[in-house]
């Protein structure tokens, strides 16, 4: 891998989380992985036996990536050996996101979320 000093002037990011990352610099490996059980209810309350992801099947079912159907060409031309960002601003990265400013081999982002809504009887 090809390596690089990451220079950040400035970066704002307003929220980051479930399983999001900011990164700055070279990295090897990025394997980010969200799983959610979102029950939104009109009452506030609970069962204990609650929150087994293994009981919805989305969460066991693997996550097919389309085939790459056309060969893909690649041209670099490193000729400075830095990245340099003057000014980044970010919203927000959720559901396994990454913001990364550097050099990466591999890279898998993977999130499942499975939302309940449940009306009082």
């Amino acid at each position: 891998m090809f390596r690089r000093i990451a220079k950040v002037n400035a970066i704002n990011i307003q929220s980051i989380d479930l399983s999001s990352q900011l990164q700055i610099g070279d990295s090897h490996q990025i394997i980010g992985r969200s799983r959610i059980l979102a029950v939104q209810r009109e009452q506030e309350f609970f069962f204990g036996n609650e929150g087994s992801l293994n009981q919805y099947p989305i969460f066991n079912r693997p996550i097919h990536l389309p085939p790459i159907t056309k060969p893909l060409y690649e041209k670099k031309e490193n000729i400075v050996g830095i990245i340099h960002v003057n000014h980044l601003s970010v919203i927000g990265a959720a559901g396994s996101a990454i913001v990364h400013i550097g050099n990466n081999d591999f890279t898998f982002m993977e999130s499942k979320t499975k939302h309940i809504r449940q009306n009082a009887k």
